[in-house]
């Protein structure tokens, strides 16, 4: 195998890997949906905020497409040097 072609399969490898990390963000179970919609008090400091389900579904998701969108950028790159080899 060519230097090339192993660059272009890894490169999108990682790109499916990190379009399925973004997407699984997304995937919710209905319990999910209504444990994250119900209505909460504040709490009066951040750490006590950061503990509604809420705050960390989006801190979760927030982890998650930083993962993804970097596999995905190191994938396009990958493809780049692959396809500049031939």
């Amino acid at each position: 195998m060519t230097s090339a072609i192993i660059f272009t399969v890894l490169g999108l490898a990682l790109d499916l890997a990190g379009a399925l990390i973004l997407a699984g963000g997304l995937f919710i179970t209905p319990e999910e949906a209504v444990e994250l919609s119900a209505a909460r008090w504040s709490g009066s400091t951040l750490d006590e905020n950061l503990r509604n389900p809420q705050a960390q579904d989006r801190l979760r998701q927030s982890k998650r497409a930083k993962w993804g969108a970097g596999l995905l950028a190191l994938g396009f790159a990958l493809q780049i040097i692959g396809a500049l080899l031939r």
